[in-house]
This record gives structure tokens, C-alpha cells and sequence, in this order.
């Protein structure tokens, strides 16, 4: 099956006095017992109240279902949580349209 695939022309403007500054966020796993989201969620509010652009290097949720690897019961929030949190957390920025892309993982 063939994915659609679209690009989106950005023109950055410069957010320092020397350029354009931008934050690469991902492999957060928010739904891991390892994840620490307070601090992910830091590097956003600390990109939206600086005007940093935000780049999504995808692996954003755990979202591990039945089918999947890993140990569904391990998990701290379900698929659905984890996918709101996550728009949420990303919502100040694309208001502000600072996030650039999201890539979507492996």
C-alpha cells in the first residue's frame, strides 16, 4: 500500500541574534515506566516561551496494544491518554507554528 506523502514549505525566521535555533524532540515513550515526561515536557514550554522551533523525531508514546512487542501491563496510561497527552503538549507550539515536522518512528 502506497502512504501519501506531503512537504510543507517553512521559511524560519530568526529566533537569535545569530540565526535559527531548533530543538529535536523524540523517543519520549510517554506510557513507559522509564519516561520521564515532566522533563520532555519541559524542552516544549522552554521551545514556546523562547521561540525555538521544534523538530519531531518521532517515538512520542509507548503505545504498546496486545499485537505489539513490548508488555502491555507495564504501561502507566492506555494508547488513547498517551496520544492526548501528547497533542497537548505539542498544541502551544503549533499555535504558535514553531514545530517544523513529526516524523512518526519506527
Amino acid at each position: 500500500m502506497m502512504t501519501k506523502k506531503t512537504i510543507n514549505e517553512i521559511r524560519l525566521k530568526e529566533n537569535r541574534n545569530d540565526g535559527v535555533e531548533v530543538i529535536c524532540w523524540g523517543d519520549v515513550h510517554l506510557g513507559n515506566r522509564t519516561c520521564d515526561f515532566q522533563k520532555a515536557l519541559g524542552y516544549l514550554k522552554h521551545a514556546a516561551e523562547k521561540g525555538q522551533y521544534v523538530l519531531g523525531m518521532g517515538d512520542y508514546m509507548e503505545a504498546v496494544l496486545p499485537t505489539s512487542k513490548g508488555d502491555i501491563f507495564e504501561q502507566g496510561v492506555s494508547p488513547d491518554e498517551q496520544m492526548e497527552t501528547i497533542i497537548e503538549a505539542l498544541r502551544p507550539l503549533a499555535e504558535k507554528k514553531l514545530i517544523i515536522g513529526l516524523h512518526r518512528g519506527n
